[in-house]
């Protein structure tokens, strides 16, 4: 289960990375056809498009770390937010791959000046191929939100022993019990008991 864990993990890294990239790309090419305008061609990532995509994109990184360090229903909360993100990011992504002139539309008019123009709008594929790892995203954080990885996490390794026996001479000291006197399994030590003076 915890070569599980992890790989969820790396897959969720690998599918936000993925993200990032794709959404800097060019998706539309844009070419003016006015008569009385020179001929300018304006490439358009979806950062510019829908930038709604690349801020949403923040949360499957930070929950990465967040998956680490959640435990229980917070780790399925978390889950449970970055499967909405991520199911948020492929309605963006199809509903921009499906009307790209009404995205267009205000970027070139604000870039020229005036509205009403004339121009050649060409897509490419890149558009469809976020839509992939978004979908990841959805699927790993709906994973994370149905199930329970608290013991994959192993974090009992961290936590303090529970026995007095089990202790290390440092660990005792730390836990302010002096390591030089014999603790009996009751836990009391010639009418002394632990930790108090």
């Amino acid at each position: 289960m915890a070569s599980t864990y992890r790989a969820y993990l790396f897959t969720l890294a690998i599918c936000a990375t993925i993200v990032l990239v794709i959404s800097g790309q060019t998706w539309v090419t844009v070419n003016l056809t006015e008569a009385d305008l020179p001929n300018l061609q304006y490439n358009f990532s979806s950062r510019e498009l829908e930038p709604i995509i690349s801020a949403l994109n923040v949360v499957p990184f930070a929950g990465v770390f967040g998956l680490i360090a959640a435990r229980g229903i917070f780790q399925r909360l978390v889950g449970l937010a970055i499967s909405l993100v991520g199911a948020t990011m492929v309605y963006l992504a199809i509903a921009l791959t499906r009307n790209y002139v009404a995205y267009t539309e205000l970027l070139i008019s604000n870039k020229v000046g005036r509205t009403g123009l004339q121009y050649e709008l060409s897509a490419n594929v890149i558009g469809q191929t976020l839509i992939l790892p978004a979908v990841g995203i959805t699927i790993i954080g709906v994973l994370f939100t149905i199930r329970n990885f608290d013991s994959a996490k192993k974090r009992s390794n961290y936590d303090a022993p529970t026995g007095l026996s089990t202790l290390t001479p440092w660990q005792a000291l730390d836990s302010g019990i002096d390591p030089t006197i014999s603790v009996s399994e009751s836990g009391s030590a010639g009418g002394i008991t632990p930790g108090t003076s």
